[in-house]
C-alpha cells in the first residue's frame, strides 16, 4: 500500500498535536484519542485511522515510541516495523472492504477494462453512454496499479478508499492531468466522473474535439468534501461540443493538501457525431 509513507508524516504531526508538542513530560493520547486526532487531521478514513493507531502502538518499541512523542523520528527498524504493521491492516481494511474491487489481476490489461457493451448503450434518441477507452496521465503511481489505464472502463469501485482499480498520481501533493479517449466522437452533453478518493480537488475540466481544440466545461477551486460523500459522481453539462472524443481532467493536490484525489471511471454522454 502506497499510502503508508505519507499516512506515517501525518501521523507524526498529529501524534506532536495530541501529545503537546516536544514535552516529554505530556500524557500520551489513548488509541481511541489517537484514533479521533488522526481523522480530523490526517483526512483520512476510520478505517485507515484505526491502521495507524493500532500499528503505533504494536509495532515500535519503548525507545522508538519515546521518540516519536518527543517529536522525533523512530529508528529504521521502527519505521520499517511500522510499515509492515499497517500495511498488513490496510491490505484488509481497506482495499478487501468491498470483494468486488480486489480483482487486480483483471485490471490490468487495458481491452478487459474498455467494457465495451455498456459503453455503447444507445437509447430511442439517438444518445449514448461510453466510459474511455484509453488513458494517459501526466504522471501515474504504478505501471497497472494506480495507473492510468484504471480509469477506463465502466466504474468498479463501490466503496470509498485508497483502491489499486483508479487512477492515482505519482506524488500526493501537486498538479496532474489525467486524459480519457472514446471510441466513438460525440457531440457530448454530460461527462461524469466518478472520484473513488478524497473527492474535491477537481479544478478543472475539458472536452477535445477530434482536431484536439479543447473546450473548458468546469472550472472550479479545490473545496473540503467529507469522506462519507464519497464515493462521487462528479456531474458535468457540456454544451453541446461537436465531435468530442476526449476529455480532460486536472486535480489540484496542492492547496488543500489532503492527499491523493483517485479517479475509478469517466463517463462521456452524447449523440454521435
Amino acid at each position: 500500500m502506497r499510502k503508508s509513507g505519507f499516512i506515517v508524516g501525518s501521523l507524526a504531526g498529529v501524534l506532536l498535536i495530541g501529545c503537546g508538542g516536544d514535552d516529554s513530560s505530556a500524557k500520551a493520547p489513548s488509541r481511541d484519542e489517537l484514533v479521533a486526532e488522526i481523522v480530523e487531521s490526517a483526512g483520512v478514513s476510520q478505517e485507515e485511522a484505526e491502521c495507524s493507531a493500532d500499528a503505533l502502538f504494536t509495532s515500535l518499541s519503548e525507545a522508538d515510541l519515546a521518540k516519536v512523542l518527543g517529536g522525533g523520528e523512530p529508528s529504521e527498524e521502527g519505521q520499517a516495523a511500522f510499515t509492515d504493521a499497517i500495511l498488513d491492516c490496510l491490505a484488509g481494511a481497506v482495499i478487501t472492504e468491498a470483494p468486488e474491487t480486489t480483482g487486480a489481476p483483471e485490471t490490468t490489461a487495458a481491452p478487459e477494462t474498455t467494457a465495451a457493451p455498456e459503453t455503447t448503450a444507445a437509447p430511442a434518441d439517438g444518445v449514448i453512454s461510453q466510459y474511455a477507452a484509453s488513458a494517459g496521465a501526466t504522471s501515474e503511481y504504478g505501471d497497472d496499479s494506480w495507473s492510468a489505464n484504471q480509469a477506463t472502463g465502466a466504474p468498479t469501485i463501490e466503496v470509498c478508499g485508497d483502491n489499486v482499480e483508479a487512477w492515482a498520481s505519482e506524488m500526493f501533493d501537486g498538479y496532474d492531468v489525467l486524459t480519457l479517449g472514446y471510441a466513438t466522437p460525440v457531440t457530448a452533453s454530460m461527462v461524469n466522473i466518478s472520484v473513488s478518493y478524497t473527492p474535491g480537488q477537481i479544478v478543472l475540466v475539458e472536452v477535445l474535439d477530434t482536431a484536439g481544440t479543447a473546450t473548458v466545461v468546469y472550472e472550479g477551486a479545490p473545496e473540503v468534501i467529507e469522506m462519507s460523500d464519497c464515493p462521487q459522481l462528479m456531474e458535468v453539462p457540456v454544451p453541446d461540443v461537436a465531435n468530442v472524443n476526449s476529455v480532460r481532467i486536472t486535480v489540484d493536490q496542492a492547496t488543500l493538501n489532503r492527499g491523493w484525489t483517485e479517479i475509478d471511471a469517466v463517463e462521456l454522454i452524447g449523440t454521435p457525431s
